[in-house]
């Protein structure tokens, strides 16, 4: 009897990575975490400041976000955005008011050095900005693993720093976990383990299994994204991403 319940708990715990899991899943499936009203609102993809200071025109952007539409047509952080779609702006204020008047196709007027470029930047809704980024979150989480035969195989994935910064407009030391995978005494190359326990940071939730026990989920609260709140920083006070 001892011999068919072991097999059965083998079969259950056999690996089935949450990772893969979610990488497969239909990212429109997923929550973004945003109010319908923001999440359909135009993104462009910069930081601008809050208050438009002393210019008399322009608002200067102090980060443009990786793949935005910012960055497919050229902007950099530094550059005075100083029209959208005809509309001048000094502050984040007439950046939003603009943005929610425009073509989802438009003109953008920017000065660089002193000097003026016109550029037609074609916009994107917010929501789909978040669910591109989760994306790249997926296809480009580096793999590190550590591991024991027989008694565990630890794997990680991280955003670089780097990535981090270009997706997220914050500046941060060390890599960031968003995903880790526990397994305790593994069946060495079968996918097999005694005990294991995931968890997937970029979606709030984890997971774990027991032998022959069914799988069972534990989240704080009800299964979201934070796309990483808590692990990197807030956007600098003072300045807001449109």
């Amino acid at each position: 009897m001892t011999a068919p319940l072991a097999l059965a708990g083998c079969h259950i715990v056999s690996k089935d990575s949450y990772w893969d899991d979610a990488k497969a899943a239909k990212l429109d499936a997923e929550p973004t975490g945003l109010s319908d009203e923001r999440a359909n609102f135009p993104f462009l993809g910069v930081r601008v400041p809050e208050t438009p200071g002393e210019r008399v025109i322009g608002a200067t952007i102090l980060h443009v976000f990786g793949s935005s539409p910012a960055a497919r047509a050229g902007l950099e952080a530094n550059d005075e955005v100083r029209s959208i779609g005809g509309s001048p702006v000094r502050s984040a204020d007439d950046v939003r008011a603009a943005l929610r008047g425009v073509a989802p196709l438009t003109s953008l007027v920017y000065a660089r050095e002193g000097q003026e470029h016109e550029v037609r930047v074609s916009l994107v809704r917010w929501a789909d900005y978040v669910r591109e980024r989760r994306r790249r979150i997926f296809s480009e989480a580096a793999y590190s693993g550590t591991s024991l035969p027989f008694f565990f195989n630890y794997v990680t994935r991280e955003l670089t720093p780097e990535f981090v910064n270009a997706y997220y407009g914050a500046s941060v030391k060390e890599p960031v976990l968003v995903y880790e995978d526990l397994d305790i005494f593994p069946l060495w190359y079968s996918g097999i383990s005694v005990w294991r326990r995931e968890r997937l940071v970029v979606w709030d939730s984890s997971r774990s299994q027991f032998v022959a026990w069914p799988m069972r989920y534990t989240t704080d609260g009800q299964e979201r994204t934070q796309d990483l709140n808590e692990s990197i920083p807030a956007p600098p006070a003072g300045a807001r991403d449109l």
